[in-house]
């Protein structure tokens, strides 16, 4: 299995420079029998990040969906989203597959994403209140929540949190933090 990966991985790299969408489909059979096999999940990420794709964070859930046994985003206790601009957080919920295009207006109100709420976003404020640190606060803050040491801000039973980073370029990345 592990030099079939790899074969596949191979064909996606020259595959890549020509028909990037096709090496990404390479790469994603690859991952479907080595769920684990970081060196194609990076390979993807890459490609991705390249490409400048607005779906690429919700591509990103769908691998990790796979990687960590089909945790979606139902099971998520709390956001940490990068909120540099409004548009960017909102476009995560869409993309992370938390609502549907269109749909994020009505996701957002009666207090779903407030602390105490079904989504609990940016306990620690966001970053204009953290100094804007490329999202290491954010990553801090999920990791207070999991362990119960967010004091007053501390959500309920948190279980899973879900980081993003944003950067100018459309590029990201994604972590989901476990207990």
């Amino acid at each position: 299995r592990r030099r079939a990966v790899d074969a596949l991985a191979r064909i996606a790299a020259l595959l890549q420079p020509h028909d990037p969408e096709q090496a990404l489909t390479v790469l994603e059979t690859a991952l479907a029998h080595d769920p684990y096999n970081e060196a194609v999940y990076q390979q993807i990420m890459r490609i991705q990040a390249r490409l400048g794709r607005p779906d690429a964070a919700r591509r990103t859930l769908a691998l990790l969906e796979n990687r960590l046994a089909g945790l979606g985003p139902e099971e998520v206790s709390v956001c940490e989203l990068h909120d540099a601009f409004a548009v960017t957080e909102l476009q995560h919920y869409v993309e992370l597959g938390f609502c549907k295009r269109g749909e994020v207006g009505d996701f957002v109100q009666g207090g779903r994403i407030e602390l105490g709420g079904e989504l609990p976003l940016n306990t620690h404020g966001g970053l204009l209140s953290e100094a804007h640190t490329s999202g290491m606060n954010h990553i801090a803050e999920a990791v207070r929540q999991l362990r119960g040491q967010a004091g007053p801000r501390q959500v309920k039973d948190a279980k899973v949190g879900l980081v993003t980073g944003w950067g100018d370029f459309g590029d990201g990345a994604l972590a989901i933090l476990r207990q």
